[in-house]
Protein backbone atom coordinates (compact mmCIF):
# COMPACT_ATOMS: atom_id res chain seq x y z
CA UNK A 1 0.00 0.00 0.00
CA UNK A 2 1.00 3.29 -1.05
CA UNK A 3 2.14 5.82 1.73
CA UNK A 4 0.18 9.18 2.36
CA UNK A 5 2.31 12.48 1.79
CA UNK A 6 1.50 14.71 5.30
CA UNK A 7 0.95 18.24 2.69
CA UNK A 8 -1.87 20.59 2.66
CA UNK A 9 -3.24 18.87 -0.18
CA UNK A 10 -2.37 15.68 0.04
CA UNK A 11 -3.08 14.67 -3.82
CA UNK A 12 -0.07 15.83 -4.56
CA UNK A 13 3.76 15.19 -3.86
CA UNK A 14 5.03 19.03 -3.21
CA UNK A 15 8.75 19.55 -2.18
CA UNK A 16 8.45 22.77 0.33
CA UNK A 17 7.09 23.94 2.05
CA UNK A 18 5.09 21.32 3.71
CA UNK A 19 1.94 22.91 4.67
CA UNK A 20 -0.43 21.81 8.22
CA UNK A 21 -3.17 19.71 7.16
CA UNK A 22 -6.70 21.54 6.75
CA UNK A 23 -9.11 21.25 9.47
CA UNK A 24 -11.39 19.08 6.73
CA UNK A 25 -9.93 17.21 4.33
CA UNK A 26 -11.24 17.52 0.82
CA UNK A 27 -13.56 15.28 -0.78
CA UNK A 28 -14.18 14.64 -5.00
CA UNK A 29 -16.98 13.23 -6.45
CA UNK A 30 -16.10 10.47 -8.72
CA UNK A 31 -18.15 8.42 -11.13
CA UNK A 32 -17.79 4.68 -11.57
CA UNK A 33 -16.47 3.30 -14.72
CA UNK A 34 -16.02 -0.30 -16.16
CA UNK A 35 -12.49 -1.08 -17.06
CA UNK A 36 -13.50 -3.12 -19.54
CA UNK A 37 -16.39 -3.67 -21.41
CA UNK A 38 -15.93 -6.21 -23.96
CA UNK A 39 -18.81 -7.09 -27.26
CA UNK A 40 -18.95 -11.15 -27.82
CA UNK A 41 -18.47 -11.41 -31.17
CA UNK A 42 -20.01 -14.18 -33.59
CA UNK A 43 -16.89 -15.11 -35.88
CA UNK A 44 -18.50 -17.32 -38.00
CA UNK A 45 -22.10 -16.89 -39.72
CA UNK A 46 -23.96 -19.67 -38.26
CA UNK A 47 -27.46 -20.78 -36.60
CA UNK A 48 -27.20 -20.60 -32.26
CA UNK A 49 -28.54 -23.60 -31.05
CA UNK A 50 -27.90 -23.11 -27.49
CA UNK A 51 -27.25 -20.12 -24.81
CA UNK A 52 -25.16 -21.21 -21.71
CA UNK A 53 -25.65 -18.01 -19.20
CA UNK A 54 -28.55 -16.07 -17.55
CA UNK A 55 -28.82 -12.42 -18.10
CA UNK A 56 -27.15 -10.69 -15.61
CA UNK A 57 -25.31 -13.70 -14.33
CA UNK A 58 -21.11 -13.62 -13.74
CA UNK A 59 -19.28 -15.28 -15.78
CA UNK A 60 -15.78 -16.60 -16.07
CA UNK A 61 -12.81 -16.00 -18.73
CA UNK A 62 -12.94 -18.65 -20.83
CA UNK A 63 -16.76 -19.85 -19.91
CA UNK A 64 -18.65 -21.43 -22.82
CA UNK A 65 -21.46 -18.84 -23.71
CA UNK A 66 -22.79 -20.02 -27.25
CA UNK A 67 -23.07 -23.30 -29.12
CA UNK A 68 -23.93 -22.56 -32.97
CA UNK A 69 -25.23 -25.34 -35.14
CA UNK A 70 -21.91 -28.05 -36.05
CA UNK A 71 -23.10 -29.73 -39.01
CA UNK A 72 -21.55 -27.92 -42.10
CA UNK A 73 -18.65 -26.98 -40.20
CA UNK A 74 -18.10 -30.74 -39.21
CA UNK A 75 -18.66 -31.76 -42.99
CA UNK A 76 -15.87 -29.19 -43.97
CA UNK A 77 -13.67 -30.14 -41.44
CA UNK A 78 -14.21 -33.89 -42.94
CA UNK A 79 -13.28 -32.69 -46.62
CA UNK A 80 -10.30 -30.65 -45.44
CA UNK A 81 -8.97 -33.69 -43.65
CA UNK A 82 -9.61 -35.82 -46.12
CA UNK A 83 -7.63 -33.74 -49.08
CA UNK A 84 -5.08 -32.92 -46.54
CA UNK A 85 -4.51 -36.80 -46.42
CA UNK A 86 -4.16 -36.91 -49.93
CA UNK A 87 -2.07 -34.66 -50.66
CA UNK A 88 0.56 -35.65 -47.87
CA UNK A 89 0.33 -39.30 -49.70
CA UNK A 90 1.49 -37.96 -52.99
CA UNK A 91 3.80 -35.97 -51.04
CA UNK A 92 5.22 -39.23 -49.45
CA UNK A 93 5.20 -40.74 -52.76
CA UNK A 94 7.07 -37.59 -54.68
CA UNK A 95 9.23 -37.74 -51.85
CA UNK A 96 10.36 -41.30 -52.46
CA UNK A 97 10.69 -41.08 -56.37
CA UNK A 98 12.55 -37.73 -55.54
CA UNK A 99 15.15 -39.84 -53.50
CA UNK A 100 15.66 -43.11 -55.73
CA UNK A 101 16.58 -40.98 -58.90
CA UNK A 102 18.81 -38.55 -57.01
CA UNK A 103 20.58 -42.55 -56.00
CA UNK A 104 20.61 -43.71 -59.48
CA UNK A 105 21.75 -39.76 -60.87
CA UNK A 106 24.69 -40.20 -58.81
CA UNK A 107 25.51 -43.64 -60.25
CA UNK A 108 24.53 -42.12 -63.40
CA UNK A 109 22.13 -44.75 -64.14
CA UNK A 110 18.99 -41.93 -64.52
CA UNK A 111 18.59 -39.30 -67.09
CA UNK A 112 18.81 -35.74 -66.18
CA UNK A 113 15.26 -34.78 -67.39
CA UNK A 114 13.84 -38.22 -65.55
CA UNK A 115 15.99 -36.33 -62.12
CA UNK A 116 14.57 -32.86 -63.23
CA UNK A 117 10.90 -34.41 -63.43
CA UNK A 118 10.70 -35.49 -59.97
CA UNK A 119 12.07 -33.06 -58.52
CA UNK A 120 9.58 -30.86 -60.06
CA UNK A 121 6.95 -33.43 -59.25
CA UNK A 122 8.08 -33.10 -55.67
CA UNK A 123 8.00 -29.37 -55.51
CA UNK A 124 4.41 -29.59 -56.71
CA UNK A 125 3.71 -32.12 -54.10
CA UNK A 126 5.30 -29.92 -51.28
CA UNK A 127 2.92 -27.05 -52.47
CA UNK A 128 -0.08 -28.96 -52.71
CA UNK A 129 0.45 -30.47 -49.12
CA UNK A 130 1.13 -27.03 -48.02
CA UNK A 131 -2.29 -25.59 -49.45
CA UNK A 132 -4.15 -28.55 -47.86
CA UNK A 133 -3.29 -28.55 -44.71
CA UNK A 134 -3.86 -24.66 -44.50
CA UNK A 135 -7.11 -25.87 -45.33
CA UNK A 136 -7.27 -27.78 -43.13
CA UNK A 137 -6.56 -25.51 -40.10
CA UNK A 138 -8.71 -23.15 -41.33
CA UNK A 139 -11.36 -25.44 -41.50
CA UNK A 140 -10.16 -26.60 -37.66
CA UNK A 141 -10.33 -23.22 -36.38
CA UNK A 142 -13.84 -22.60 -37.85
CA UNK A 143 -14.87 -25.78 -35.73
CA UNK A 144 -13.82 -24.23 -32.92
CA UNK A 145 -15.74 -20.90 -33.40
CA UNK A 146 -18.94 -23.00 -33.28
CA UNK A 147 -18.21 -22.49 -29.11
CA UNK A 148 -18.27 -19.34 -27.93
CA UNK A 149 -16.04 -18.46 -24.94
CA UNK A 150 -15.94 -15.46 -22.37
CA UNK A 151 -12.91 -13.43 -23.62
CA UNK A 152 -13.00 -11.69 -19.95
CA UNK A 153 -14.39 -12.39 -16.29
CA UNK A 154 -17.52 -9.88 -15.30
CA UNK A 155 -21.10 -9.56 -15.38
CA UNK A 156 -22.55 -10.75 -18.73
CA UNK A 157 -25.76 -8.73 -20.77
CA UNK A 158 -28.95 -10.76 -22.19
CA UNK A 159 -28.25 -12.54 -24.98
CA UNK A 160 -28.75 -10.14 -28.24
CA UNK A 161 -29.91 -13.49 -30.08
CA UNK A 162 -32.03 -16.12 -29.24
CA UNK A 163 -32.26 -20.01 -29.93
CA UNK A 164 -32.33 -20.97 -33.73
CA UNK A 165 -31.66 -17.52 -34.81
CA UNK A 166 -28.93 -17.24 -37.85
CA UNK A 167 -26.07 -14.95 -35.98
CA UNK A 168 -23.88 -12.85 -38.70
CA UNK A 169 -20.15 -11.69 -38.36
CA UNK A 170 -19.10 -8.20 -37.94
CA UNK A 171 -20.85 -5.24 -36.21
CA UNK A 172 -24.02 -6.94 -36.51
CA UNK A 173 -22.54 -10.58 -35.16
CA UNK A 174 -22.53 -8.94 -31.41
CA UNK A 175 -24.42 -11.58 -29.20
CA UNK A 176 -23.55 -10.37 -25.65
CA UNK A 177 -21.49 -7.80 -23.63
CA UNK A 178 -19.21 -8.60 -20.79
CA UNK A 179 -18.50 -6.19 -18.02
CA UNK A 180 -15.45 -6.23 -16.03
CA UNK A 181 -16.33 -5.03 -12.35
CA UNK A 182 -13.09 -6.40 -10.96
CA UNK A 183 -11.05 -4.10 -10.41
CA UNK A 184 -12.78 -0.95 -11.73
CA UNK A 185 -11.86 2.62 -12.39
CA UNK A 186 -13.29 5.68 -10.76
CA UNK A 187 -13.07 9.44 -13.12
CA UNK A 188 -13.41 12.36 -10.81
CA UNK A 189 -11.91 15.99 -10.78
CA UNK A 190 -9.08 17.52 -8.85
CA UNK A 191 -8.51 21.64 -8.60
CA UNK A 192 -6.96 23.13 -11.11
CA UNK A 193 -3.07 24.45 -9.92
CA UNK A 194 -4.46 28.30 -9.63
CA UNK A 195 -7.06 27.16 -6.89
CA UNK A 196 -4.22 25.00 -5.33
CA UNK A 197 -2.04 28.31 -4.98
CA UNK A 198 -5.41 29.77 -3.12
CA UNK A 199 -5.28 27.25 -0.47
CA UNK A 200 -1.37 27.95 0.17
CA UNK A 201 0.37 25.37 -1.88
CA UNK A 202 3.33 27.23 -3.31
CA UNK A 203 5.06 24.49 -5.34
CA UNK A 204 3.67 22.59 -8.12
CA UNK A 205 6.76 21.03 -9.59
CA UNK A 206 4.96 17.35 -8.75
CA UNK A 207 1.76 17.99 -9.95
CA UNK A 208 2.24 14.37 -12.04
CA UNK A 209 3.87 12.51 -9.27
CA UNK A 210 0.58 12.30 -6.95
CA UNK A 211 -0.37 8.90 -8.24
CA UNK A 212 2.93 7.19 -6.47
CA UNK A 213 2.41 9.03 -3.01
CA UNK A 214 -1.40 9.09 -2.24
CA UNK A 215 -4.59 6.67 -2.08
CA UNK A 216 -7.98 7.89 -1.75
CA UNK A 217 -10.54 6.42 0.51
CA UNK A 218 -14.13 5.37 -1.42
CA UNK A 219 -17.25 6.45 -0.06
CA UNK A 220 -20.49 5.05 -0.94
CA UNK A 221 -22.65 6.70 1.62
CA UNK A 222 -22.30 9.31 4.58
CA UNK A 223 -20.86 6.46 6.85
CA UNK A 224 -20.39 4.02 4.16
CA UNK A 225 -16.47 3.49 2.97
CA UNK A 226 -15.73 1.03 0.35
CA UNK A 227 -13.00 -1.73 2.08
CA UNK A 228 -10.48 -0.87 -0.57
CA UNK A 229 -8.72 1.94 -1.50
CA UNK A 230 -8.23 3.07 -4.47
CA UNK A 231 -5.10 4.21 -6.30
CA UNK A 232 -4.55 7.35 -8.83
CA UNK A 233 -3.01 6.26 -12.01
CA UNK A 234 -3.47 9.28 -14.51
CA UNK A 235 -4.46 12.81 -14.89
CA UNK A 236 -6.34 14.56 -18.00
CA UNK A 237 -4.12 16.36 -20.48
CA UNK A 238 -6.82 19.17 -20.38
CA UNK A 239 -8.13 21.50 -18.02
CA UNK A 240 -11.97 21.84 -18.08
CA UNK A 241 -13.26 25.60 -18.79
CA UNK A 242 -16.14 25.00 -17.27
CA UNK A 243 -14.75 23.74 -13.95
CA UNK A 244 -11.41 24.56 -13.72
CA UNK A 245 -10.60 21.14 -12.54
CA UNK A 246 -8.57 18.34 -14.37
CA UNK A 247 -9.78 14.98 -14.64
CA UNK A 248 -8.00 12.06 -12.33
CA UNK A 249 -8.20 8.72 -12.30
CA UNK A 250 -8.06 6.11 -10.19
CA UNK A 251 -8.55 2.08 -9.72
CA UNK A 252 -9.81 0.50 -7.35
CA UNK A 253 -10.05 -3.60 -6.15
CA UNK A 254 -14.18 -4.61 -6.38
CA UNK A 255 -14.32 -8.28 -5.52
CA UNK A 256 -17.82 -8.04 -4.04
CA UNK A 257 -19.21 -6.20 -6.80
CA UNK A 258 -20.46 -3.25 -4.91
CA UNK A 259 -18.94 -0.39 -7.22
CA UNK A 260 -21.64 -0.62 -10.58
CA UNK A 261 -20.79 1.31 -13.61
CA UNK A 262 -22.39 5.05 -13.20
CA UNK A 263 -22.34 5.31 -9.49
CA UNK A 264 -21.81 8.48 -7.95
CA UNK A 265 -19.03 8.01 -5.06
CA UNK A 266 -16.73 10.60 -2.53
CA UNK A 267 -13.20 10.27 -2.06
CA UNK A 268 -11.17 11.39 -0.12
CA UNK A 269 -7.01 11.61 0.76
CA UNK A 270 -5.98 9.06 2.82
CA UNK A 271 -3.98 11.47 4.81
CA UNK A 272 -1.76 10.60 7.79
CA UNK A 273 -5.07 11.56 9.76
CA UNK A 274 -7.34 10.71 7.63
CA UNK A 275 -10.03 7.88 8.51
CA UNK A 276 -9.33 4.32 7.05
CA UNK A 277 -11.90 2.13 5.87
CA UNK A 278 -12.73 -0.14 8.97
CA UNK A 279 -11.77 -3.76 7.28
CA UNK A 280 -8.50 -2.13 6.29
CA UNK A 281 -7.25 -0.18 9.85
CA UNK A 282 -8.05 -3.75 11.38
CA UNK A 283 -5.61 -5.75 8.98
Amino acid sequence: MKRAVSVLFPLFMLACPLPAWPDEQPFYTGYVEALNRVDVSAQIEGVVTEIHFEPGETVAEGALLFTFDKAEFSQRLRAARAVAQKAEAILEDAENEHDRNLILKERGNVSDTRYFKSKVALSVASAAATEANSRLEAAQIDMRRTEVHAPISGIISKPFVSRGSFAETGRKGVLATIVQLDPVRIAYEIPYPQRLLDLGVTDLSSIDSYADTVDLVVQLAPGWDHPELAEPTHLSADVSPETRSLTAWAIVANPTHTLRPGMQVSLRPLGPEATRPETIANE
